[in-house]
């Protein structure tokens, strides 16, 4: 008997984006090295999407992984969770806004951890933005 099948839920607004195109640089540019805070070179302020700023695109997301204790006791649900997308389009300070428990949570985290996003930009430039994500774990019997 298989149970469980789970779903991942893209962020909010980033869905609508995900089929933009993405421009590749010049074959004879190299990128840049990512910048270091300093005081000549401050850290962007955290940016909140909407008006001028564009969400992120999610690029890559791993699908999560049901944790043994919730696999035995057939629960599922929806954990929400808060990430902050850095101007490199990696999630950074990622959290659990509202779990529900069984291992669950701590899955969630480690799936988003490991997303890829194509960087949210305000007038073209990229800028870190906090945002949510929700991640559904849905149990299915098969019979």
């Amino acid at each position: 008997m298989r149970l469980i099948r789970l779903l991942v839920v893209a962020p909010v607004l980033a869905a609508s984006l995900t089929a933009q195109t993405q421009t590749a640089a010049p074959p004879d540019s190299t990128p840049s090295p990512p910048t270091v805070p300093s005081a000549a070179n401050p850290t962007p302020p955290l940016r909140r999407i909407g008006g001028s700023v564009m969400p992120p695109v999610v690029l890559n997301a791993p699908t999560p992984q049901f944790s043994e204790q919730a696999r035995a006791a057939k629960i599922g649900g929806s954990v929400l969770v808060y990430l902050e997308v850095d101007t490199n389009g990696a999630p950074r300070h990622v959290r659990v806004l509202r779990g529900v428990g069984m291992g669950l949570d701590e899955k969630a985290v480690e799936a988003v951890r490991q997303y890829k996003f194509k960087p949210a930009t305000e007038d073209g430039q990229p800028v870190p933005v906090a945002m949510n994500v929700e991640v559904n774990f849905k149990v299915v019997d098969h019979q």
